[in-house]
């Protein structure tokens, strides 16, 4: 997870690289990436990060802008399959900017 630290921060875009093909794990359906929020702010939907759009080298982006107050986590979940959810089969890439100076991510 991804943590808002400091001051608050705007996200401004974010890409899910897939770094292999994926569609040998039979039990990868997908992945989402949102944040912790009582009410959720999705970045990547289930629907969109569904297997058949995660090929190997494959990219999933979003852009707009989103608040993530301090305390704030974005989660990024990997939906079944053993080889999927090994951290190291992905690139989170995260632009943001601090709503003041001093905030960041971590």
């Amino acid at each position: 997870m991804i943590k808002a630290t400091t001051q608050d921060v705007v996200i401004e875009s974010l890409v899910a690289y897939c770094k292999r093909d994926l569609s040998g794990d039979a039990g990868f359906t997908g992945l989402s990436v949102q944040t912790d929020d009582t009410t959720n702010q999705v970045f990547i939907s289930q629907a969109e990060g569904v297997k058949a759009n995660l090929t190997a080298e494959s990219q999933i982006a979003w852009t707009g802008a989103i608040l993530l107050k301090v305390d704030s986590y974005i989660d990024f979940s990997v939906y079944g399959g053993a080889v999927a959810s090994v951290v190291s089969l992905w690139d989170l890439i995260i632009t943001y900017r601090a709503v003041v100076s001093g905030g960041y991510i971590a």
